[in-house]
């Protein structure tokens, strides 16, 4: 091999390494990571999210609730793939391992409740070597109030109607994040919607 072709093989093949460590660099970048997060998420598939988090994962509804740890977070994550849920997120705009947003959110509760819809003011991701650490939304008002009008509606009849299923779903009067009891509340809002004629 002629030193011009040894010469030429060196520079490819520096610039294919560099290649290959731009591309592996970007996969771990925050935004790529919340693209990962969001494919992972739609697609329902609880395993491929969950490997997107931290040990000490933090989920953060503002002034609402929090769940701590990837085992919380798990039943969680089960919760919205039983209920089909569907984020959309924009205005993404990225701060060293921080990445804000605003959310949309579509699932089949809200769908049966009556709501199209609920929106997020914010949204956030805190990135720690490449996986989600802490993620923190917040709901509009507007999305606040009319998940609070349709679970009220819900409650009343289910209350009243299936005094034994909803203490069954809130033993403690709390609901109970996981996969199964988001199935049960898909029966129980069907049963609800047929019952009081909901459109």
């Amino acid at each position: 091999m002629s030193s011009d072709r040894r010469q030429s093989a060196t520079i490819i093949a520096s610039l294919l390494t560099i290649i290959l460590i731009l591309i592996l660099a970007c996969k771990n970048c925050p935004d790529s990571r919340v693209a990962a997060y969001l494919e992972a998420h739609n697609s329902h598939d609880v395993d491929k999210t969950m490997r997107l988090f931290a040990d000490d994962i933090r989920y953060e509804i503002v002034d609402m609730w929090v769940v701590e740890g990837r085992e919380e977070l798990a039943k969680l994550e089960g919760w919205d793939a039983a209920l089909n849920s569907w984020y959309t997120f924009t205005d993404y705009q990225v701060n060293g391992d921080t990445v804000t947003f605003k959310i949309a959110e579509c699932n089949d509760w809200f769908k049966l409740a009556g709501i199209n819809e609920m929106r997020y003011e914010f949204g956030s991701m805190i990135f720690d070597n490449g996986l989600i650490k802490e993620i923190r939304v917040k709901l509009t008002p507007a999305s606040i109030a009319a998940g609070q009008k349709a679970y009220s509606a819900v409650m009343e009849w289910a209350s009243r109607e299936r005094r034994d299923k909803v203490a069954q779903l809130m033993p403690d009067g709390e609901l109970v994040y996981n996969a199964a009891n988001a199935r049960q509340w898909l029966s129980l809002l069907r049963d609800w919607k047929e019952a009081t004629n909901q459109q």
